[in-house]
């Protein structure tokens, strides 16, 4: 897969999917403009890095990434 390398230019180029209709695999925005993505693993988890070198974090999709979530994408 072959994608641009800002998040925003991300969302922009893949086809877009609902949330009630998220895989795993699925790539999910976040922030407004979007500045975040993160990947989706299935029941309701995600793999994400807040800063470039930061350590891995794979967490529950909580209400505050939620507030924060502007849709996904599939690679």
């Amino acid at each position: 897969v072959s994608l641009p390398h800002s998040s925003s230019a991300q969302y922009a180029v893949l086809p877009h999917v609902s949330q009630d209709a998220l895989q795993p695999g699925d790539l999910l925005f976040f922030y407004n403009p979007i500045h975040h993505v993160a990947m989706y693993l299935g029941n309701n988890t995600m793999i994400h890095t807040a800063h470039p070198g930061d350590t891995v974090h794979i967490e529950v999709i909580a209400d505050f990434w939620w507030d924060l979530y502007v849709g996904a994408g599939r690679p």
